[in-house]
Formats: C-alpha cells, sequence, structure tokens
C-alpha cells in the first residue's frame, strides 16, 4: 500500500511514549510508520507464542489433576483440559495480547467463542501439516514443530482479525 501523503508529527502530538518528532504515513488510525505496524505485529506474535506456551503447562497440569488425581477417563480429561487451556490462552490474550481491543460483557463470552473455533481450526491445521511432513519421512520432532507453527501463526491470523477485530473498541 503506498502511502498518499506524509505528514509531520510534532512530539506534542506524538502517542505516548514517542519521544521524537517523525516523518510518518498516515492511515485510518492515525499517524504510524510502517516500522511501527511491523513492531507491533511482531510484538503481539511473540506473546501470542508465550501465551500459547503457558496454556500447553495449563493444559497438562488439568489433564494430570483430573486424570490422575479425579481418575477421569483420559479422553473426557483431555478434552477438559484443552477447554482449560483455551479458556486460559483467550483470558490472558484478552488483557495482554490484544489489551488496546479488550473485550467485554457479552461481546467477551462472543471472543471466547470464535478464538476456541479459530483454536480448533488451527488445531487441525497442526495435525494435518506434522502428518504430512511426518508420512513423507521428516523426523517426528521437526514434523511437530512445523504443524505447531503453521497452526499457531493460522490461531493468530484469526483471533487478530475475527476475535479482536482492528477498530471496533
Amino acid at each position: 500500500m503506498k502511502p498518499s501523503h506524509f505528514v509531520h508529527v510534532a512530539p506534542s502530538e506524538a502517542r505516548p511514549n514517542s519521544n521524537t518528532s517523525q516523518i510518518c504515513t498516515k492511515d485510518e488510525s492515525g499517524p504510524r510508520t510502517r516500522f511501527t505496524q511491523v513492531r507491533e505485529t511482531a510484538r503481539r506474535i511473540f506473546l501470542f507464542g508465550a501465551v500459547a506456551f503457558a496454556g500447553l503447562g495449563v493444559q497438562l497440569a488439568t489433564l494430570g489433576l483430573l486424570h490422575r488425581l479425579f481418575s477421569l477417563q483420559y479422553t473426557i480429561a483431555l478434552g477438559l483440559s484443552v477447554l482449560a487451556a483455551m479458556t486460559f490462552n483467550f483470558l490472558v490474550h484478552n488483557v495482554l495480547t490484544f489489551g488496546d481491543r479488550r473485550l467485554r460483557g457479552l461481546t467477551q463470552f462472543k471472543g471466547w467463542l470464535s478464538f476456541c473455533l479459530a483454536s480448533g481450526l488451527g488445531g487441525v491445521l497442526n495435525m494435518s501439516v506434522a502428518t504430512g511432513f511426518f508420512v513423507s519421512g521428516w523426523h517426528w520432532a521437526v514434523s511437530g514443530l512445523l504443524g505447531a507453527a503453521a497452526g499457531g501463526l493460522v490461531n493468530y491470523a484469526l483471533a487478530s482479525r475475527y476475535t479482536w477485530k482492528p477498530g471496533e473498541h
């Protein structure tokens, strides 16, 4: 996208944490540089991955608690632990990763449903990609990592586009 014009932003008009005046492109959300957009996307993707990693801990802890301690059948315990991890991830993303687009009230519940659907689609892609690489002779761990990366990027793309929609908060 080619900018139509450039604007000069004085220090008094700059966003918080902006310490100098700058020349930047103007879009519908106000003055922003391309670098700022890339940096913000990279920050969100990093946080998205970090929260997903923490969610793995929630899933495993919940699975162990339900299956080992409460003797729940494995598949039931697994399903509940996946739901617990998705809920944990959604709540943390709502505050940390997408705090500027935070969902509240009924919108938060709808967002949780949207996030669970996106996570399910990302999970299917994860398994498909990993299986495809594995049956093609790739090492199981590399296959799993490639599947997780593909699924994670799709989860991020869907969540940032449909769950935490830009400009609606």
